[in-house]
């Protein structure tokens, strides 16, 4: 597996070939086959692999006496800035998204699960009628963001910033316009 993760970590995906992870791994590609039918098996392993670590760095800086938003916000910058420094892995995760290999897309909703499983658990002071929700618009809102930031088109700082701000909105009360009507000057 370490070998799968340390080639994703040099190159895309697409670029890998099974044959190369056998021969870095020092196994016989059949025997990579016999444990890994598809490429997106192994891949989806691989993402679970990578994000252990992540799992328990996010974990180890839960900070308890912070508040629910400020949690939710670390745990997103922490997300971003993990697949800003490994694109390759954020890239992975859009293919194992679409999958057609139902083995593949198990092992990758587990890893959907685990992340899910972060968020709720940092919203210690949240009403639990409202985690779930909290924790799928936050997840939403990171996805679309994250999409952007790997087609080109948002920047990793407007990226962050608009998380901040989504948090914001979940937790406080949102930017209100001013009312149009008394922002006219009046009639005489």
């Amino acid at each position: 597996m370490s070998a799968a993760v340390q080639m994703l970590d040099e190159r895309e995906y697409e670029q890998i070939q099974i044959r190369e992870v056998a021969e870095e791994a020092g196994v016989a590609l059949a025997t990579l086959y016999r444990y890994f039918p598809s490429k997106e098996l192994l891949y989806a392993h691989a993402l679970i692999e990578w994000g252990k670590s992540f799992e328990e760095k996010v974990l180890a800086h839960d900070d308890r006496g912070t508040t629910d938003a400020d949690r939710l916000r670390a745990v997103l910058k922490r997300t971003v800035r993990a697949y800003a420094r490994y694109p390759h892995f954020y890239k992975l995760i859009t293919v194992l998204e679409v999958t057609t290999d139902v083995a593949a897309r198990e092992v990758f909703s587990g890893y959907a699960r685990s992340f899910t499983g972060i968020v709720e658990e940092l919203l210690h002071d949240t009403d639990p009628r409202d985690v779930a929700l909290v924790t799928l618009v936050a997840q939403s809102v990171l996805g679309q963001q994250l999409r952007e930031w790997s087609l080109g088109h948002l920047t990793l700082r407007t990226v962050l910033d608009n998380l901040d701000d989504a948090v914001g909105i979940l937790f406080g009360k949102p930017r209100v316009r001013a009312n149009r009507a008394t922002a006219r000057s009046p009639r005489k």
